[in-house]
C-alpha cells in the first residue's frame, strides 16, 4: 500500500470515528466539571470542535479580541 493511500485510509477512519471521540470528551468533560482531577473545561472545548469545527474559528476569533484588547 502507499503511503498516500494509507494517509487516506487513516483520514477516512478517523472521520468514522470523530464523532464517538467527541461523545466521549464531552463526557470526560462533564464529568471534569464535577471532579476536581480531570480538566473539565478543555476536554469540553476538545469535544465541542469536534463535532462543531465552525466553533474553533469563532473561539479563535473571540480569544483574538480578547488578546488585542489586553494588550491595549
Amino acid at each position: 500500500m502507499s503511503r498516500k493511500s494509507r494517509l487516506v485510509e487513516d483520514i477516512r477512519l478517523f472521520r468514522k470515528k470523530k464523532p464517538i471521540l467527541a461523545v466521549v470528551f464531552i463526557i470526560l468533560g462533564l464529568s471534569g466539571l464535577i471532579l476536581p482531577i480531570l480538566p473539565g473545561w478543555l476536554l469540553l472545548i476538545f469535544g465541542i470542535i469536534l463535532l462543531f469545527p465552525s466553533f474553533e474559528d469563532r473561539l479563535k476569533d473571540k480569544f483574538e479580541k480578547v488578546r488585542r484588547d489586553f494588550r491595549s
